[in-house]
């Protein structure tokens, strides 16, 4: 039964670069095929987990306690899938592999005899590409067969040269024949020492400086503007991740009441750095010796730069999320009067989120390395101008019947009237705010007209008015007088045509608080203190010039005293009051 190393359960969600320091460390507690097996087993990308261990040889760690080849390594996970039966996603990597690549592999799985070399996937691959399992004949033996052929022939000439008549001449011949091939194995030795010492030098450089490349980076080789030639894996790998490490910082989303603070990860933000570390170390490891110095000393320049992109899907769930907590909306400021006292609530400006170019703002943010974006978007602004009011400024009563039908008209008027809010250089008209006087707005018939009665609540507003010194825009006497006021301080109104106006001339909104009750019709006004100047009041006179007619002034007076007195209006009647 294979045994396997229980992963923790985040291992899938980490990066390329974690993932690999993640293998690494258990490395260093357990067995090498042990890792791999269990690595196989819970990580289902098969492709993957070749790339993970092909990049965790690269650190010295591994590199000196496993002494093993690229091959060797390889066939170690190919026999691991075949031990899982994982054969469809062994043939899924080998389809992808270089055919000069796939012959090493199977070179050395046939030599070496291992579990994969008796599949018939090996066997059919084998004689796909005709590969010869024979050994081909050691260029040593042949060297050594050449020299024994020469010791042969050698014999020979000796045996030929002992049994001629003359020995003396012979062996004068031997003695120049001797000295003569002494003397070219002598010249021809030393040329094959020179060469052979020179060769033997220059293989040492040129293995030396692949020996270095292997754990360095390779000449022209630009990252971010920068030279990187010569720079150790590790170093690299160690620069790369701290753009990696990036996205677990905070940035802040800050629109008009506060911030939001997300992680760049949270928001979706990729960065290429796996992509990097493939192109700049992992792509030139299976090169041949030929090929490495070919870029090594004629490599062309390559420039890369760490970039950024978005997870578009995760970023949407982003700006969902935004949204719902920066997206304001605009809340009124809110006054009313309960029992004599203010109740005031202060508005809020609404805000919705502009989100057309947000995205090359967080990519400039982490580039930039600022903490916060300002959001754009629209403002709804509330002006909160309610605050001010502090005071019952003016009031005035009058007096009805309660059991006649127009009391009903003037309570319907009041209910329209409660709550009127009047601002600075506003002009109001009665007629806009309680009209038109008819039932569909809820008036009924009484004596001769509907809504017959509203007069009387017109005629408290205008009294309130004069107490305040507002200007007066519009008023008209009633053609009989009229028993709640006095004569000459009256104001009626007639459909649309005969209006009551007065407008607010101060800095200060006004607040109308109307109320009919038990034939009591007040209307009060609220505003600051300072809508009278401190020290001043205002009281309307009434002068008689007949029996119908009558001027009206407005008398003011300052801490008490009279200080003068303004015109307001004549009134002519053609009836006494009724």
């Amino acid at each position: 039964m294979i045994k396997f190393i229980e992963f923790d359960s985040n291992f899938l969600e980490l990066s390329f670069i974690n993932k690999t320091k993640y293998i690494l460390n258990l490395l260093e507690k357990h067995d090498l095929k042990l890792v791999i097996n269990s690595l196989i087993n819970y990580n289902k990308d098969t492709l993957e987990c070749f790339n993970i261990i092909n990049s965790v040889k690269k650190y010295k760690i591994f590199k000196q306690k496993y002494n093993l080849t690229n091959i060797e390594l390889i066939s170690i996970i190919i026999n691991s899938l075949i031990e899982q039966n994982k054969t469809k996603e062994l043939n899924k990597y080998l389809k992808q592999l270089e055919e000069k690549k796939l012959k090493l592999i199977l070179n050395y799985e046939i030599t070496n005899k291992t579990l994969f070399s008796r599949l018939k996937l090996c066997k059919d691959l084998v004689k796909k590409y005709n590969l010869n399992s024979k050994k081909e004949i050691d260029p040593k033996d042949r060297i050594i067969d050449s020299l024994e052929q020469n010791n042969t022939k050698s014999k020979n000439k000796s045996q030929k040269i002992n049994s001629s008549r003359d020995l003396n001449k012979k062996n004068n011949i031997l003695k120049k024949q001797i000295k003569s091939k002494k003397a070219k194995w002598s010249i021809g030795t030393l040329i094959m020492i020179f060469v052979f010492t020179i060769c033997y030098i220059l293989l040492g450089y040129l293995y030396s400086i692949i020996f270095f490349y292997n754990t360095h980076i390779y000449p022209n080789i630009y990252l971010n503007n920068k030279l990187i030639e010569g720079f150790d894996h590790e170093e690299i790998i160690t620069y790369l991740e701290e753009y990696e490490n990036k996205l677990n910082e905070k940035i802040g989303f800050k629109n008009v009441n506060e911030t939001f603070e997300f992680t760049y990860s949270d928001i979706g933000v990729l960065v290429n750095t796996d992509e990097l570390q493939e192109k700049i170390i992992n792509n030139y490891e299976d090169l041949n010796g030929f090929f490495k110095l070919k870029e090594i000393f004629l490599g062309k320049e390559l420039k890369y730069e760490v970039t950024y992109s978005m997870d578009e899907v995760k970023y949407q769930e982003f700006l969902n999320t935004l949204s719902g907590k920066v997206n304001v909306p605009k809340q009124e400021e809110k006054f009313s009067i309960s029992n004599g006292n203010i109740n005031y609530t202060k508005g809020i400006n609404g805000f919705v989120i502009n989100t057309n170019n947000l995205e090359s703002l967080i990519i400039d943010s982490i580039i930039k390395d600022e903490k916060e974006i300002s959001l754009n978007g629209h403002v709804e602004t509330v002006k909160n101008t309610l605050g001010v009011i502090n005071k019952k400024v003016g009031t005035f009563t009058t007096y009805y019947n309660e059991a006649q039908g127009r009391s009903k008209n003037i309570r319907n008027a009041i209910s329209k009237l409660n709550g009127k809010i009047l601002y600075p250089n506003e002009t109001f008209s009665f007629y806009k705010t309680v009209g038109p006087y008819n039932s569909t707005k809820g008036y009924i018939f009484y004596d001769k007209d509907v809504g017959s009665g509203v007069c009387q609540v017109s005629t408290t507003i205008y009294n309130v008015a004069l107490l305040l010194n507002l200007p007066i825009v519009s008023r008209s006497n009633h053609g009989d007088m009229v028993y709640y006021v006095d004569y000459g301080l009256d104001a009626t109104v007639y459909g649309s045509s005969v209006d009551f106006k007065f407008k607010n001339n101060s800095s200060y909104p006004i607040y109308i608080e109307a109320s009919a009750n038990n034939g009591n019709l007040t209307v009060s006004f609220w505003s600051n203190e300072n809508i009278i100047k401190p020290g001043y009041s205002y009281k309307p006179r009434v002068e008689k010039v007949s029996s119908l007619s009558y001027r009206t002034f407005l008398d003011t007076y300052y801490n008490g005293n009279f200080v003068g007195s303004t015109f307001l209006n004549s009134s002519y009647y053609s009836k006494g009051k009724h």
